[in-house]
């Protein structure tokens, strides 16, 4: 059932709670002592007296309509949930069963909030739905699994195509799976809230982790990890490791031959990326528009990290030098999100030979000569610095930088 509230009948003077009201009467009385000594005439001063009075009320009345459009906004902000698109302070709807977090947002299917209104503010009227308050309830059982077709068919006649395009609405074929390769290495900080963040996202998925002899005690932690009951059909961990320390390339042409889904993800384990942006990077693969996406740190308004610019001018540089070669326009060829649909990994990951960062531009000059249809969109970044972890140095440019030639010119 629906909670509807009156607006109050205790309404305040429409001089009480605002100065420029003063202002407006000062204004009046100004513009009445123009008329006046403009026209002169005292025989005549009634009706310019009621034309004063005339603009005083339309004044009056642009003021409250600009100060109850000013309120009502002020009590959106201090409290989101009052806002018709938020609730709860997160956009659409929160974090309970069957949201999605898409594009930036997080979309409920079942909340519906419909005007302002709070115990803090009577004179506004709230209708909230009884679908708003399921948590706990019956509805939460009926809520569409997100990604499935019903869930896309809810919000497709809400929102129509090009809303749900645009904020990564669309359904998973059956039984899809998305492999997420995770190349660790001394991450043992970042790993276990890395790992939270990757089985948030609601995608079936297959977690390849490959240890690279690790050193800080990530090999125990990820040891102990595959003791655990392995059962949940959305997250299926898949953890592997490496007697000797070869490489993030290495690792992750490991993880590559590992992995058995439809698509295939590349995750650092470093929290530079956030997992809830892979929906959006899958979408194009799902609609059949591409082959392989990448994820590009310099495209869109998305939050980055601002640190070292030397490695932005280098990272710009390789990229422009890979471009010549692959005769492609991208933005980022060293981003680690690379997004391949199966038949790519079959065709690609078998002959890769770079061990260490040399992966990326070897990947990209694959890609590009196999005439793979490839797309780039924007994410976020929240780069580290070396205090933090960050292990990527010169001599990693230079060899990107050889690499870039040597698989630009030929397999």
């Amino acid at each position: 059932m629906s909670v509807r509230r009156k607006p109050s009948s205790v309404s305040k003077p429409w001089w009480d709670s605002s100065p420029w009201d003063f202002v407006i009467v000062l204004t009046c009385l100004v513009i009445y002592l123009f008329l006046y000594q403009a026209f002169g005439d005292p025989d005549d001063w009634p009706p310019r007296l009621g034309l004063a009075a005339l603009i005083t009320y339309c004044l009056v009345l642009l003021e409250k309509a600009i100060r109850e459009r000013r309120t009502a906004r002020q009590q959106e902000q201090d409290n989101p949930a009052l806002s018709p698109f938020t609730g709860g302070g997160k956009p659409w709807g929160g974090t309970g069963p069957g949201s999605a977090r898409i594009a930036g947002l997080r979309i409920d299917p079942i909340r519906s909030i419909r005007n302002s209104g709070s115990p803090e503010h009577p004179a506004a009227e709230t209708v909230v739905s009884a679908e708003s308050t399921y948590l706990g309830t019956e509805a939460m059982e009926s809520t569409p699994t997100p990604y499935s077709r019903e869930w896309y068919e809810h919000h497709h006649a809400t929102l129509g195509e090009g809303p749900c395009r645009q904020l990564g609405i669309y359904f998973l074929p059956e039984n899809f799976v998305l492999s997420v390769v995770i190349p660790v290495y001394n991450e043992r900080n970042t790993l276990p809230l890395l790992l939270d963040k990757v089985k948030a996202v609601p995608i079936p998925k297959e977690i390849v982790l490959v240890d690279d002899c690790s050193r800080d005690g990530t090999t125990d932690l990820l040891r102990e990890m595959a003791t655990r009951p392995n059962d949940d059909p959305m997250n299926r961990l898949s953890i592997h490791f490496h007697d000797v320390n070869q490489g993030k390339g290495a690792a992750v042409r490991t993880g590559f031959l590992k992995a058995s889904g439809n698509a295939v993800i590349i995750q650092d384990a470093d929290l530079e990326y956030d997992p809830a942006e892979i929906p959006r990077l899958l979408q194009p693969i799902v609609e059949g528009r591409a082959d392989v996406v990448f994820g590009s740190r310099f495209l869109g308004d998305q939050p980055h990290r601002v640190l070292y610019y030397w490695h932005y001018l280098g990272n710009k540089f390789l990229t422009t030098l890979s471009n010549c070669f692959t005769n492609l326009n991208l933005t980022d060829m060293e981003t680690c999100y690379k997004l391949f649909t199966r038949e790519v990994i079959q065709k690609v990951a078998p002959n890769l030979k770079q061990n260490r960062f040399g992966i990326e531009p070897e990947i990209t000059a694959r890609v590009a000569r196999a005439r793979f249809r490839v797309y780039e969109m924007s994410i976020s970044y929240s780069g580290r610095t070396y205090k933090e972890g960050k292990k990527i140095g010169w001599k990693d440019g230079f060899k990107a930088l050889w690499c870039i030639v040597r698989y630009g010119l030929a397999d």
